[in-house]
């Protein structure tokens, strides 16, 4: 009988492991694999997401074999990838081989769109159907046409997003991408009626944070956690998205991590001109995420999911009760 319930107990320990099971999301524009300091540095970015179990990306270019060394040494495979235009460019997922990859797709978001200058701003979208934990979902990374494009047709390639996913993918579907809009938006207002803008969710249920130091010295974290925190110059425009009758997945947290190289010595507030700190700190956008060289000009953003399945409320908290 001891023995018995000694077996019991282990098989419930083993269990109740298997359903902490969590995985983790990054969306990172790559810029074709260029940092702020304008230097070409693959190894670097892969170091910036290798604790990552998938990582949506765009601005990946096609003919760069860069990035597939280091992928394949922290244990990525691209599952898929689709050039956006004639630009040389487009999205993939880079997954990490512990994950069941089921399928792939891809769409073509526009045809024939031109911009400014008459320059190609035809866009695409990928996914991956994958299973964590037995829980079966699809994983999307897109890029929305950008300042080149106009508003009419970037909400043209957001709808066409949202048609694909709903007719092809279905609701148990998470989005990432560099949408090139912000909250405030047209076309933010076409995902907020059936998906969470994650980034907001986080914030809504303090989840969200953004660990990033004051190296200007002002008394403020130069990253601040809100609506408008910023990912590219001074917006916020890379975004995850979860379909909000999505339950099987819960986010445990969100962040906006500090990427930036470390400054040898101490930064001083010149009432708005960035220090010399050559190369550590770049300057960019004369905002305080300069103060320090990252990977790609976009912040990434990283996301934790747990594939925990919850069947009542439990303690009262946001990812139990989500």
């Amino acid at each position: 009988m001891r023995l018995l319930k000694y077996f019991s107990l282990i098989l419930f320990l083993y269990g109740s492991a298997q359903s902490q099971t969590s995985f983790t999301v990054y969306q990172m524009n790559l810029q074709h694999g260029e940092g702020t300091d304008t230097s070409f540095n693959f190894q670097r970015q892969i170091n910036a997401i290798s604790d990552g179990d998938i990582i949506a990306v765009q601005e990946r270019s096609t003919t760069e074999n860069g990035w597939d060394t280091p992928l394949a040494n922290a244990g990525f495979t691209q599952a898929v990838y689709r050039e956006n235009s004639t630009l040389g460019d487009g999205n993939a997922l880079w997954i990490k081989n512990t994950i069941t990859v089921n399928s792939t797709n891809s769409i073509k978001l526009s045809n024939g769109f031109v911009g400014t200058g008459g320059v190609d701003v035809d866009k695409s979208a990928v996914s991956a159907n994958v299973t964590i934990n037995g829980k079966t979902f699809n994983v999307v990374s897109v890029h929305l046409c950008w300042s080149a494009c106009s508003e009419q047709q970037r909400t043209d390639q957001a709808n066409a997003l949202l048609s694909w996913v709903n007719s092809t993918l279905g609701a148990n579907t998470v989005i990432f991408g560099d949408m090139n809009f912000v909250p405030t938006s047209t076309q933010e207002a076409l995902f907020a009626t059936n998906y969470y803008d994650l980034w907001q969710f986080g914030i809504d249920n303090s989840i969200a944070t953004a660990n990033w130091g004051d190296r200007n010295s002002d008394g403020i974290t130069d990253m601040p956690v809100d609506s408008n925190s910023i990912t590219h110059d001074t917006r916020r425009i890379d975004r995850g998205y979860k379909n909000k009758s999505f339950s099987a997945i819960v986010l445990t947290s969100v962040s906006i991590p500090d990427t930036r190289a470390t400054c040898p010595h101490a930064l001083v507030n010149d009432g708005g001109l960035l220090p010399a700190c050559t190369p550590e700190v770049q300057q960019l956008w004369d905002v305080t995420g300069d103060f320090g060289v990252k990977p790609t000009d976009h912040n990434i953003t990283k996301f934790v999911f747990s594939t925990v399945t919850v069947k009542k409320c439990q303690f009262n908290t946001v990812p139990a009760c989500q």
